[in-house]
């Protein structure tokens, strides 16, 4: 009888000492290949939002164009980066938020293109409360800047401008006494016709 306890006893703590160990593996195993869970992290630069195209009310000579572009950037506040044919490469910055763009031109009108951000908030359909505000600013102080130097027609580089003015002012007309006879004879020579000299102006940049 007492060989029975002693064997049952031997028997539980064997089993008990093989279940601590299975529980101990088990444990070892998880411990060894944990979860790896990587948080987003939100990445301006995955977003495309859609070229902002700008309509111009009449043709115009690019030069001007241009020159309204220009303008337009630095009233609101941009950085010209750099150009290079009919293309501007633009920045803004407001706080913690840029933005980086590209502005195309041609006589009729001008494409901003998004090239980067950093900091700016997107929608998850790609689209951004600031970035869209700032785009109709740009759409409509370009037009309203390349207007207003169609009706001044000076001062942006490479503009030629026609001058035309009088060269002399006609002078009164002479007259010549000849004191032969018979009577004096009064002999009028009429003014020479006005002349017209035409002038070119080229402003340099």
């Amino acid at each position: 009888m007492r060989h029975r306890r002693l064997a049952l006893a031997s028997l539980v703590l064997t089993l008990t000492s093989l279940a601590g160990l299975s529980g101990c593996a088990r444990r070892a195993r998880v411990a060894t290949t944990p979860a790896t869970v990587v948080a987003a992290q939100p990445d301006t630069q995955y977003y495309q939002p859609p070229p902002t195209t700008v309509l111009l009310a009449q043709a115009q000579q690019p030069q001007l164009v241009r020159a309204g572009v220009v303008r337009a950037l630095t009233q609101l506040g941009y950085r010209t980066e750099g150009e290079e044919g009919q293309r501007i490469v633009a920045s803004y910055s407001r706080g913690r938020e840029s933005v980086r763009i590209q502005i195309d031109y041609w006589p009729t009108q001008a494409t901003i293109s998004y090239l980067g951000s950093t900091g700016l908030r997107f929608r998850p359909n790609g689209t951004s409360p600031h970035y869209d505000r700032w785009m109709q600013n740009l759409s409509r102080e370009i037009p309203s800047h390349v207007a207003f130097l169609a009706r001044q027609q000076v001062g942006y580089p490479g503009q030629i401008i026609i001058v035309q003015q009088p060269a002399t002012v006609a002078q009164p007309s002479t007259v010549v006494v000849q004191p032969t006879p018979p009577p004096s004879q009064v002999v009028v020579q009429p003014a020479p016709a006005s002349a017209t000299v035409q002038g070119t102006i080229i402003i340099s940049q």
